[in-house]
């Protein structure tokens, strides 16, 4: 279970990793560009003489961070250290209408969850330049509007990822590390192929279950509501089932599967040695994954235990244990951005304003 940031005490399993040190040096990435650069590091080699070689805690950071630069940081530092997670962003009846110098591009900023004082940066792309609004967001909902001077192009919120957010399922790069985190996932262990494979792929279920939680399942005991409602993890040969064969029949590019076999890049994945590991968006709920691994043989899994180190990866395929090629899908959607060119028409809203806009470059 998440938990914040200030009652971090060390590393002992993944969620301490990525809230102690992921989470961490976002708060002091997104600190810095609040006081600046200089006085960012100024104030770090202040802390440094003041508690070099002493205990100091959280409120020790923020009093010297205080101090140096002059300015209250109270809230700041409670909203990213005494909260669980972060703020989950997307961009809502985002709209244009044309105006005597261009186009004026509106919308709604939603924070979904707890609301977040931030200073979030906008961007958008009409083909001659990116330019640049930074928003004061700290509502369930801030409007925002912008004139430019061409046919809009691209909207996106915090395209450099400056800011720590959380992501919604649909906006993650589908890769099996992404999937064990989901609560509801099943493992379905084909009791096809040899003894030794089959053991092999048990022994991968039960220990993923064993450490992220799941049901395994035998291929006789799947359901299509189980399929729709899980992320599934597919073992062996448990692919070539009838009830399965929807959930590969699109695959994503540059992977295919078409006449009993896989195939990547055009090339079909055949020889003996080699494995597939492969994770995709549930075609039966985007907002969930199924992951496939299988060997052409026991000697193919002979290093299976260690699929769980190429997590983040979409597609891998291994001969002999070893990555031969590997690469990754694109998320299913992003819905901190919105593409003016892949929608039919531009809608006719008008701005709803209210919220202070910085156009700027670079935030200070």
């Amino acid at each position: 279970k998440d938990y914040s940031l200030r009652k971090f005490e060390g590393k002992d399993t993944e969620l301490d990793a990525q809230v102690g040190y992921g989470k961490g040096s976002m708060v002091f990435h997104m600190l810095r560009r609040i006081v600046g650069k200089d006085l960012f590091f100024a104030t770090l080699r202040q802390f440094a003489m003041q508690y070099g070689g002493k205990q100091a805690s959280w409120e020790d950071i923020k009093k010297v961070f205080e101090e140096v630069n002059g300015k209250r940081l109270s809230h700041f530092f409670s909203q990213w250290l005494d909260r669980p997670g972060g703020p989950q962003l997307k961009l809502e009846n985002v709209g244009v209408r044309v105006s005597s110098n261009g186009y004026i591009v509106s919308g709604e900023v939603v924070q979904e969850g707890d609301v977040y004082q931030l200073l979030l940066p906008i961007e958008f792309d009409d083909g001659s330049g990116e330019r640049r609004l930074f928003l004061e967001v700290s509502k369930r909902r801030s409007s925002f509007s912008m004139e430019v001077p061409k046919t809009p192009l691209k909207l996106t919120l915090d395209p450099d990822g400056h800011l720590f957010r959380r992501l919604y399922p649909e906006e993650i790069v589908p890769g099996l590390n992404a999937l064990l985190e989901d609560r509801e996932k099943i493992f379905i262990v084909s009791d096809q192929g040899d003894e030794e494979s089959r053991k092999i792929y048990f022994e991968l279920a039960r220990k993923a279950k064993e450490q992220k939680g799941g049901e395994i399942l035998s291929i006789k005991d799947v359901t299509e509501e189980k399929l729709r409602n899980s992320s599934v993890v597919l073992l062996g040969e448990s692919w070539k089932s009838p009830i399965i064969s929807k959930l590969i029949s699109h695959l994503p590019k540059p992977v295919d599967h078409k006449e009993g076999s896989f195939f990547i890049k055009g090339n079909r994945v055949d020889e003996g040695d080699e494995s597939l590991l492969l994770t995709f968006p549930n075609p039966l709920h985007p907002g969930k994954w199924v992951t496939l691994y299988f060997g052409r043989s026991a000697s193919a899994l002979s290093r299976a235990r260690c699929i769980f180190f190429y997590g983040w990866d979409s597609y891998i395929l291994f001969k002999n244990g070893r990555p031969k090629e590997k690469g990754n899908f694109s998320p299913v959607q992003s819905f901190a951005s919105y593409d003016f060119l892949k929608r039919s028409h531009y809608n006719e809203i008008q701005p709803t304003g209210g919220l202070h806009i910085f156009l700027a470059d670079w935030i200070p």
